[in-house]
C-alpha cells in the first residue's frame, strides 16, 4: 500500500507498505479493494478534495 500526497503539483510518498492484503479464495474482495484505492488516488476525483 502506498499513501501519496500532492503538493505543488508533485506527488510525494507519505507511507509505503509492501505486504499484500490476503484475500485467499475471494478474488472479488481483492478487486474491490484495488478499485477503491485507485479511486482514492485520483486527484480531485469527482470534485472531492482530500
Amino acid at each position: 500500500m502506498m499513501v501519496l500526497s500532492l503538493c505543488d503539483g508533485v506527488y510525494r510518498i507519505e507511507m509505503f507498505h509492501n505486504t499484500p492484503a490476503a484475500f485467499y479464495g475471494r478474488p472479488e474482495e481483492s478487486e474491490r479493494l484495488s478499485a477503491g484505492l485507485w479511486e482514492l488516488g485520483r486527484p480531485n476525483a469527482g470534485g472531492r478534495t482530500r
